[in-house]
Protein backbone atom coordinates (compact mmCIF):
# COMPACT_ATOMS: atom_id res chain seq x y z
CA UNK A 1 0.00 0.00 0.00
CA UNK A 2 1.40 3.31 -0.83
CA UNK A 3 1.43 5.46 2.92
CA UNK A 4 1.46 8.82 1.61
CA UNK A 5 -2.25 10.25 2.14
CA UNK A 6 -3.56 6.63 4.07
CA UNK A 7 -5.21 7.21 6.85
CA UNK A 8 -3.44 4.86 9.43
CA UNK A 9 -4.07 4.43 13.58
CA UNK A 10 -1.32 3.08 15.98
CA UNK A 11 -2.55 1.91 18.80
CA UNK A 12 0.44 2.42 22.07
CA UNK A 13 1.41 5.26 20.26
CA UNK A 14 2.73 7.14 23.15
CA UNK A 15 6.45 6.12 23.34
CA UNK A 16 8.67 3.26 21.88
CA UNK A 17 7.42 1.41 18.65
CA UNK A 18 3.89 3.14 18.24
CA UNK A 19 5.60 6.71 18.63
CA UNK A 20 8.41 6.17 16.04
CA UNK A 21 6.16 4.23 13.47
CA UNK A 22 3.82 7.39 13.77
CA UNK A 23 6.61 9.55 12.93
CA UNK A 24 8.05 7.28 10.19
CA UNK A 25 4.33 7.55 8.75
CA UNK A 26 3.72 11.17 9.19
CA UNK A 27 7.03 11.49 7.13
CA UNK A 28 6.09 9.38 4.39
CA UNK A 29 2.92 11.16 4.17
CA UNK A 30 -0.07 9.19 6.25
CA UNK A 31 -2.79 10.63 8.37
CA UNK A 32 -2.13 9.32 11.57
CA UNK A 33 -4.49 8.67 14.14
CA UNK A 34 -2.78 8.15 17.58
CA UNK A 35 -4.05 6.09 20.30
CA UNK A 36 -2.98 5.34 23.48
CA UNK A 37 -3.67 4.95 27.20
CA UNK A 38 -1.49 8.38 28.32
CA UNK A 39 -3.51 11.35 26.83
CA UNK A 40 -0.13 13.50 27.48
CA UNK A 41 2.20 11.26 25.38
CA UNK A 42 0.37 11.07 22.41
CA UNK A 43 -0.51 14.68 22.66
CA UNK A 44 2.94 15.46 22.37
CA UNK A 45 3.24 13.35 19.67
CA UNK A 46 0.54 14.43 17.93
CA UNK A 47 2.03 18.35 18.24
CA UNK A 48 5.63 17.04 17.10
CA UNK A 49 3.90 15.21 14.06
CA UNK A 50 1.65 18.27 13.32
CA UNK A 51 4.97 20.75 13.26
CA UNK A 52 7.09 18.54 11.02
CA UNK A 53 4.05 18.07 8.54
CA UNK A 54 1.64 21.06 8.56
CA UNK A 55 -0.08 19.63 5.43
CA UNK A 56 -0.70 16.57 7.28
CA UNK A 57 -3.54 16.01 9.47
CA UNK A 58 -2.85 14.28 12.77
CA UNK A 59 -5.61 13.03 15.45
CA UNK A 60 -4.46 12.18 19.19
CA UNK A 61 -7.14 9.47 20.27
CA UNK A 62 -6.81 8.72 24.02
CA UNK A 63 -7.63 5.12 23.90
CA UNK A 64 -7.36 1.80 25.96
CA UNK A 65 -7.57 -0.89 23.47
CA UNK A 66 -8.76 -3.16 26.48
CA UNK A 67 -12.33 -1.30 26.30
CA UNK A 68 -14.11 -2.46 23.54
CA UNK A 69 -16.18 1.47 23.84
CA UNK A 70 -12.80 2.92 23.58
CA UNK A 71 -12.28 1.01 19.92
CA UNK A 72 -15.73 2.02 18.58
CA UNK A 73 -15.21 5.76 19.30
CA UNK A 74 -11.54 5.44 18.11
CA UNK A 75 -13.07 4.13 14.74
CA UNK A 76 -15.93 6.39 14.90
CA UNK A 77 -14.37 9.36 15.13
CA UNK A 78 -11.80 8.31 12.78
CA UNK A 79 -14.54 7.78 10.17
CA UNK A 80 -15.55 11.32 11.18
CA UNK A 81 -12.64 12.35 10.26
CA UNK A 82 -11.23 10.96 6.97
CA UNK A 83 -14.09 8.43 6.05
CA UNK A 84 -11.58 5.81 5.92
CA UNK A 85 -9.24 3.42 7.29
CA UNK A 86 -6.74 1.98 5.58
CA UNK A 87 -3.92 1.15 7.79
CA UNK A 88 -4.50 -0.24 11.62
CA UNK A 89 -1.35 -1.16 13.61
CA UNK A 90 -2.01 -3.07 16.48
CA UNK A 91 1.18 -2.00 18.84
CA UNK A 92 -0.06 -1.72 22.16
CA UNK A 93 1.55 -4.56 24.28
CA UNK A 94 2.36 -5.23 27.95
CA UNK A 95 5.30 -7.64 29.14
CA UNK A 96 5.33 -9.94 32.13
CA UNK A 97 7.88 -12.61 32.72
CA UNK A 98 8.14 -15.45 35.47
CA UNK A 99 8.67 -19.10 35.76
CA UNK A 100 5.73 -21.12 34.43
CA UNK A 101 5.54 -22.60 37.19
CA UNK A 102 5.06 -19.36 39.33
CA UNK A 103 3.45 -17.31 37.09
CA UNK A 104 0.83 -15.43 38.36
CA UNK A 105 -2.81 -16.46 36.30
CA UNK A 106 -4.82 -13.11 36.93
CA UNK A 107 -1.31 -11.02 35.73
CA UNK A 108 -1.27 -13.90 32.87
CA UNK A 109 -5.20 -12.87 32.36
CA UNK A 110 -4.17 -9.36 32.07
CA UNK A 111 -1.72 -9.33 29.29
CA UNK A 112 -3.74 -12.10 27.69
CA UNK A 113 -6.12 -9.82 27.00
CA UNK A 114 -3.78 -6.85 26.10
CA UNK A 115 -1.70 -9.06 23.61
CA UNK A 116 -3.93 -11.39 21.72
CA UNK A 117 -7.35 -10.37 22.51
CA UNK A 118 -7.47 -5.90 22.69
CA UNK A 119 -5.66 -6.49 18.52
CA UNK A 120 -8.64 -8.66 17.39
CA UNK A 121 -11.24 -6.28 18.74
CA UNK A 122 -9.62 -3.81 16.84
CA UNK A 123 -9.32 -5.83 13.89
CA UNK A 124 -13.06 -6.16 14.33
CA UNK A 125 -13.71 -2.72 14.64
CA UNK A 126 -11.56 -1.50 11.09
CA UNK A 127 -12.62 -4.29 9.28
CA UNK A 128 -16.19 -3.41 8.22
CA UNK A 129 -14.71 0.09 6.79
CA UNK A 130 -11.93 -2.03 5.27
CA UNK A 131 -14.12 -4.97 3.70
CA UNK A 132 -16.87 -1.98 2.20
CA UNK A 133 -13.88 -0.11 0.59
CA UNK A 134 -12.37 -3.45 -0.64
CA UNK A 135 -8.83 -2.78 0.72
CA UNK A 136 -6.72 -2.38 3.82
CA UNK A 137 -3.73 -3.52 5.21
CA UNK A 138 -3.59 -4.31 9.22
CA UNK A 139 0.21 -5.02 11.29
CA UNK A 140 0.12 -7.25 14.21
CA UNK A 141 3.01 -6.53 16.30
CA UNK A 142 4.41 -9.72 17.72
CA UNK A 143 7.89 -10.73 19.71
CA UNK A 144 11.04 -12.24 18.74
CA UNK A 145 10.17 -14.26 21.75
CA UNK A 146 7.44 -16.46 20.41
CA UNK A 147 9.62 -17.54 18.18
CA UNK A 148 12.33 -18.89 20.56
CA UNK A 149 12.09 -20.48 24.18
CA UNK A 150 13.24 -18.54 26.83
CA UNK A 151 13.27 -19.01 30.27
CA UNK A 152 11.04 -17.27 32.27
CA UNK A 153 8.77 -15.99 28.10
CA UNK A 154 6.49 -18.69 28.97
CA UNK A 155 3.25 -16.61 29.78
CA UNK A 156 4.28 -13.22 27.27
CA UNK A 157 5.44 -15.54 24.24
CA UNK A 158 2.58 -17.63 24.41
CA UNK A 159 0.20 -14.48 24.30
CA UNK A 160 2.46 -13.69 21.05
CA UNK A 161 2.38 -17.01 19.53
CA UNK A 162 -1.25 -17.10 19.55
CA UNK A 163 -1.16 -13.54 17.82
CA UNK A 164 1.27 -15.20 15.81
CA UNK A 165 -1.38 -17.77 14.58
CA UNK A 166 -4.65 -15.54 14.78
CA UNK A 167 -2.58 -13.04 12.12
CA UNK A 168 -2.12 -16.16 10.03
CA UNK A 169 -5.32 -16.94 9.72
CA UNK A 170 -7.07 -13.71 9.48
CA UNK A 171 -4.40 -13.53 6.71
CA UNK A 172 -5.51 -16.27 4.54
CA UNK A 173 -9.30 -15.14 5.66
CA UNK A 174 -9.00 -11.80 4.27
CA UNK A 175 -6.70 -11.87 1.10
CA UNK A 176 -9.70 -12.50 -1.16
CA UNK A 177 -11.66 -9.04 0.23
CA UNK A 178 -8.16 -7.14 -0.61
CA UNK A 179 -7.27 -6.64 2.80
CA UNK A 180 -3.68 -8.07 3.98
CA UNK A 181 -2.95 -8.97 7.57
CA UNK A 182 0.52 -9.40 8.07
CA UNK A 183 3.01 -9.58 11.12
CA UNK A 184 6.48 -8.17 12.63
CA UNK A 185 8.69 -9.69 14.97
CA UNK A 186 10.81 -6.62 16.95
CA UNK A 187 13.99 -7.89 18.28
CA UNK A 188 14.69 -6.42 21.97
CA UNK A 189 13.95 -2.83 21.30
CA UNK A 190 14.89 0.71 22.84
CA UNK A 191 11.73 1.58 24.64
CA UNK A 192 9.58 2.09 28.14
CA UNK A 193 8.54 -1.43 27.80
CA UNK A 194 10.96 -3.26 30.81
CA UNK A 195 9.84 0.06 32.40
CA UNK A 196 6.45 -1.41 32.82
CA UNK A 197 6.35 -5.00 32.86
CA UNK A 198 3.81 -6.11 35.20
CA UNK A 199 6.13 -8.27 36.85
CA UNK A 200 9.19 -10.20 36.72
CA UNK A 201 12.93 -9.01 35.92
CA UNK A 202 13.55 -7.32 32.47
CA UNK A 203 15.27 -9.23 29.81
CA UNK A 204 18.66 -7.35 28.55
CA UNK A 205 20.10 -7.76 24.98
CA UNK A 206 23.90 -9.21 25.21
CA UNK A 207 26.59 -6.80 24.64
CA UNK A 208 27.28 -8.57 21.37
CA UNK A 209 23.65 -8.18 20.05
CA UNK A 210 22.34 -4.75 21.28
CA UNK A 211 19.18 -3.77 20.97
CA UNK A 212 17.90 -2.31 18.21
CA UNK A 213 16.37 1.19 18.01
CA UNK A 214 12.48 2.18 17.82
CA UNK A 215 13.44 4.01 14.79
CA UNK A 216 14.82 0.89 12.85
CA UNK A 217 11.97 -1.10 13.94
CA UNK A 218 9.83 1.62 12.44
CA UNK A 219 11.27 1.41 9.13
CA UNK A 220 10.63 -2.25 8.69
CA UNK A 221 7.15 -2.03 10.07
CA UNK A 222 6.68 0.85 7.16
CA UNK A 223 8.38 -1.16 4.18
CA UNK A 224 5.81 -4.28 5.68
CA UNK A 225 2.91 -2.05 5.07
CA UNK A 226 4.07 -1.35 1.80
CA UNK A 227 5.16 -4.82 0.37
CA UNK A 228 1.84 -6.74 2.06
CA UNK A 229 4.34 -9.44 2.96
CA UNK A 230 3.56 -11.95 5.71
CA UNK A 231 6.15 -11.19 7.71
CA UNK A 232 9.10 -9.76 8.80
CA UNK A 233 11.42 -11.09 11.30
CA UNK A 234 14.49 -8.59 12.92
CA UNK A 235 16.79 -10.42 13.64
CA UNK A 236 19.47 -9.87 16.09
CA UNK A 237 22.52 -7.36 15.03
Amino acid sequence: MDIDGAVMIITGAGSGIGAATARAANAAGALVVLAGRRQERINAVAEELRAARPDRSVHAMPTNVTDPTHLEALVERTLDEHGRIDVLVNNAGQGFYAPVAEANLDLYRQILEVNLLAPVAAMQAVLPSMRKQGRGVIINVSSGASLGVYPTTGAYASTKAALNQVTAVARAELAPEGITVSLIHPYLTESEFNQVLLGGDPIHAPTEAPQHTAEYVATELIDLIRSGDEMTVLLPA
